[in-house]
């Protein structure tokens, strides 16, 4: 599954560049077998007391593979070139894995975003691109070469010494290996709790800010920080135990890692003291044990760091593995452009099979109808609106656009053709025009129409940028009606087929809803629009073609206002519980001649 994310496979130059860094990794583990080797001859030629000449080539020889030697310090240049063609592929993981991810969070389900918790979801995002960079890393250039020197090291003190050296080194690096890995694994369970009271804490801490006007509001900011804190300190319970047992691996390491130091240096010491080996061989055992200290303590770092890692991608694999559960289907089509009808047809929905919110739903719009849909709240509005979208399924029923059923029709072609003034003002952190054209290519004079249509143009203007200023977090540095009006000249901005307002004036006062309703309506009088208002506010009802109750997930009744006004039923005892307004703001000029005497 990490494969794709590690390998470059659309870029040529990128794959021959990582194939490169493998030809580097095996010239590294020949440098690395001769600089022993080249130091053994040069203490060789000083207590033989050899030519000058001879001497200065050994030398220069020396110093050249030295100074390749991935090990050196500073670094050798070997593990600099490497290094440096390893920046793109790097880079080139990172990108890949956080726009897959993006792209398949924003797939998921409404459901699924309704229910997450936004800032574990963040932090495992974060945790899983830095580890999956590092994954490349350990595994082919620590973790592979690590092991490759001590096979090399092992083979070569056989050939070239006597099988008892070969066996010591054996020994030793078996046993280093096996206490690391068993007590990283016996680690490991920390780690993962750590993981996950780390990603509650930070939930914690996203969700407080994001919500500090109701913490100041309350006087809270003690009790989050409380609460910040006990979260943290349960953090570092498990951090604590993870530390410990870190301390007691090295104490492990060191032991078994000395212990070969002392079984080669007697083993080599004994050779040389019968006359077997020269001095020179001696200092070559001594180096070539010293130098394996590196690749021994990275198949027990590398090791450690990969397992951390895995656990680590755990979260963010999670994340992969939730089920996209709307797909469009393989022959889907492209739902055409055009003024679009509405057909419900024995439409039934539950949220997670709970209480069913709707029921039986059956309605029709026509191509062009200034719909209006009202109930009291939690009564199915919204649910209707979702499931028009798409954004669930109903269980049972279908939905058409002008014949055609939404699940036969790509989702991102529905969703073209249908604009939506939601209940919430959902605004980006950057300006007011890009709010405005969030999502469209558009002319300023599109914009500022809109703008002028819900009557918020000239307030822009008197804003410090005009429509370059910034809105703040969420729009915060608005306020609730203008963020409201932004949301609606976006939606009047996008000129769809057809216009959903979920409460679109819930934010604005009387005065204020009916000039935006009385533009509206003049705006799409040109039958072109399917208009369908979903509110409790029956005064933005009045003037509709029809008018459709829903009560208790149902469509209880239909009609125009006068009409189901007279039917003295659910709709007209609705009416009755209005608040009392003025004629003038009731009658909304230009829109209808109904008061609430009427």
């Amino acid at each position: 599954m990490l494969f794709p994310f590690m390998w470059p496979t659309k870029n040529i130059i990128l794959q021959l560049q990582l194939l490169a860094c493998v030809g580097l990794l095996v010239s590294g583990r020949i440098v690395n077998l001769y600089v022993p080797i080249y130091y053994k001859n040069l203490v060789n030629a000083l207590s033989n007391q050899t030519y000058w000449e001879n001497f200065w080539k050994e030398t220069a020889v020396y110093v050249c593979i030295k100074c390749l030697q991935e090990t050196s310090v500073p670094f050798g240049l070997l593990f600099v070139l490497r290094e440096f063609l390893t920046i793109k592929v790097s880079l080139y993981s990172k990108r890949t894995i956080q726009v897959t991810l993006f792209r398949h969070l924003h797939l998921l389900s409404t459901k699924w975003h309704l229910n997450c918790k936004i800032g574990e979801v963040m932090e495992s995002m974060q945790r899983g691109v830095t580890s999956i960079d590092k994954l490349l890393q350990d595994i082919l250039f620590k973790l592979i070469p690590a092991f490759c020197d001590c096979v090399i090291a092992i083979v070569y003190f056989t050939r070239s010494f006597n099988g008892w050296f070969g066996l010591l080194l054996f020994v030793w690096i078996t046993s280093y290996t096996v206490a690391t890995v068993w007590m990283i694994e016996w680690k490991t369970k920390f780690q993962r709790v750590m993981n996950l009271k780390d990603n509650k804490a930070k939930h914690i801490a996203y969700d407080s800010l994001l919500n500090f006007k109701t913490v100041k509001c309350f006087s809270s900011e003690e009790f989050e920080a409380l609460k910040f804190q006990s979260a943290v300190l349960d953090f570092q319970v498990s951090e604590f135990f993870k530390l410990w047992s870190l301390s007691l691996l090295h104490v492990v390491q060191t032991l078994v890692k000395y212990a070969g130091l002392i079984g080669g240096t007697l083993l080599c010491g004994k050779y040389v003291l019968d006359g077997k080996l020269q001095i020179g061989d001696f200092i070559l055992c001594e180096t070539y044990i010293a130098q394996l200290y590196k690749p021994l303590t990275s198949l027990g770092n590398d090791y450690m760091e990969i397992q951390m890692k895995f656990i680590d991608l755990e979260n963010i694999l999670d994340l992969f593995n939730e089920k996209i559960d709307l797909r469009d289907k393989k022959d889907a089509v492209k739902l055409n452009s055009g003024t679009t009808s509405i057909h419900f047809n024995d439409v039934c929905f539950s949220y997670l099979h709970l209480k069913p919110i709707l029921n039986h739903v059956n309605f029709t719009i026509n191509a062009g109808q200034r719909v209006a849909l009202v109930g009291a709240p939690g009564s199915g509005k919204t649910t209707i609106i979702r499931l028009l979208l798409r954004f669930f399924d109903p269980n049972s029923g279908t939905i058409e656009l002008n014949g055609s059923n939404i699940k036969d029709v790509q989702q991102n072609s529905l969703r073209d053709i249908i604009g939506l003034v939601p209940q919430d003002c959902d605004l980006f952190s950057g300006d007011v025009m890009t709010n405005i054209t969030y999502g469209m290519s558009t002319t300023d004079d599109k914009v500022t129409d809109a703008a002028k249509l819900v009557d918020i143009h000239d307030r822009i203007l008197d804003m410090p940028d005009q429509y370059l200023t910034y809105v703040g977090e969420r729009g915060q540095m608005l306020t609730r009606e203008e963020r409201q009006r932004l949301v609606i000249a976006r939606t009047i901005t996008k000129d769809a087929n057809i216009l959903i307002f979920d409460e679109p004036t819930s934010n604005l006062d009387n005065i204020a809803a009916a000039k935006i309703l009385r533009s509206i309506k003049e705006t799409y009088s040109d039958k072109k629009h399917t208009v369908l208002i979903a509110t409790h506010n029956l005064s933005m009802a009045v003037d509709c073609d029809r008018i459709l109750v829903i009560h208790q997930g149902e469509i209880v009744e239909s009609g125009k206002h006068i009409d189901l006004i007279r039917l003295n039923g659910v709709y007209t005892r609705m009416w009755q519980q209005q608040p009392d307004h003025d004629e003038e703001n009731i009658c909304m000029p230009g829109l209808s001649g109904h008061s609430i005497n009427s």
